[in-house]
């Protein structure tokens, strides 16, 4: 069983949080590792709230992979803009599309009929949802065997932390692209750019991350500008979207713009916390009580499942839009200068309908 003990009894390798006095786990092993997730140590709260966090998102990951996240997606409000001339659906600008596609679409050959059945009634794809959801669950398991394990050695600290690392690094990649796919979905030129651009950086943020020299403690605020500038990269996606790209911004893409704003806000507060070591710093073993809950770490951990849910509830808005309004949005209210110069694109594309006549 783990011993606790206090930071200036604790060796040096133990202790990652100057301001944290109490509650350090050493000389326990493996097994007294394992044991001490029911103790009340300063890491308790660390590894319980990622537990309980990786929970929420495995139970989110199986009604999406069994079709009742589907059945229950969020049902969007009908007088919203969604594409038609910037009418909803359920509008006369909706139903004359609908009427318009309906008569194009007789002339063709059964292939193209069947491909352009599905234009309208194929659900989008949800592998980037499912991309974004096993970050999530990698970041959180990794953070918990971190918390957990960190006691057991300075070799298996130095290994797991970096480890952790490697799931904080994979999450805010992951998060990028269910939106990105689904605000351009009709774009892949730029689905690409983006998608490609925030995985690239996201290796040489990670490579620079596991280098032996950055894994002191005082290097914590490098590592959190590191975290938040990798993060930082999803404004341009965003503000490209949302300024650029559409004549008429429908209105999915305006609720997931200010739901990614107040994700932005979990993470970089929560980056901020945890750089600053708020608020234990302003009175040092104050907070180590209640298994370190008020520590800036498991305030930090709080605040990227919460900003976690948050994207996850902005992205369930785009495939709501997504799954009834495929391409016809994009075709309707992009600006013209995507249509005339053949941004327009990939699989979900409607080259039969000139986009003067929507």
């Amino acid at each position: 069983m783990c011993r606790l003990c206090t930071r200036a009894e604790a060796p040096a390798w133990a202790v990652h949080n100057p301001y944290v006095e109490n509650g350090y786990r050493v000389t326990g092993g493996f097994r007294g590792a394992i044991r001490s997730v029911l103790m009340w140590h300063n890491e308790t709260a660390n590894i319980w709230s990622h537990l309980l966090g990786l929970t929420v998102f495995a139970l989110l990951t199986t009604s999406m992979a069994t079709g009742w996240g589907n059945a229950h997606a969020p049902a969007l409000p009908a007088s919203w803009i969604m594409g038609e001339e910037g009418e909803s659906w359920d509008g006369a600008g909706g139903e004359a599309l609908r009427a318009t596609i309906a008569s194009l679409a007789s002339t063709l050959d059964a292939a193209s009929s069947e491909e352009a059945v599905l234009l309208h009634y194929e659900p989008a794809p949800r592998w980037p949802m499912y991309v974004f959801l096993a970050g999530a669950c990698l970041c959180l398991s990794f953070s918990g065997i971190c918390h957990t394990l960190a006691c057991v050695s300075a070799q298996v600290s130095s290994i797991v932390w970096r480890i952790d690392y490697v799931g904080i690094v994979t999450l805010i990649m992951a998060s990028f692209y269910p939106v990105v796919y689904y605000s351009f979905m009709c774009v892949p030129a730029l689905r690409t750019f983006y998608l490609v651009g925030i995985s690239l950086f996201g290796f040489v943020v990670l490579s620079v991350m596991l280098l032996e020299r950055f894994q002191a403690p005082k290097y914590t605020p490098f590592r959190a500008v590191l975290f938040s500038g990798l993060g930082a990269f999803g404004i341009f996606p965003l503000l490209h979207q949302t300024l650029f790209t559409w004549r008429i911004v429908p209105t999915p893409m305006v609720v997931t713009f200010w739901l990614e704003i107040l994700m932005g806000m979990c993470y970089l507060g929560g980056a901020f916390i945890y750089a600053r070591a708020v608020p234990e710093r302003w009175n040092p073993g104050r907070f180590d009580v209640w298994g370190g809950t008020l520590c800036s770490h498991n305030l930090f951990h709080v605040l990227v499942v919460a900003g976690a849910y948050v994207h996850y509830r902005a992205a369930l808005v785009l495939i709501a839009w997504r799954d009834h309004h495929r391409c016809d949005a994009d075709a309707t209210l992009l600006r013209t200068f995507y249509l005339d110069n053949g941004w327009l694109g990939g699989r979900h594309h409607v080259p039969w309908i000139p986009h003067g006549e929507l």
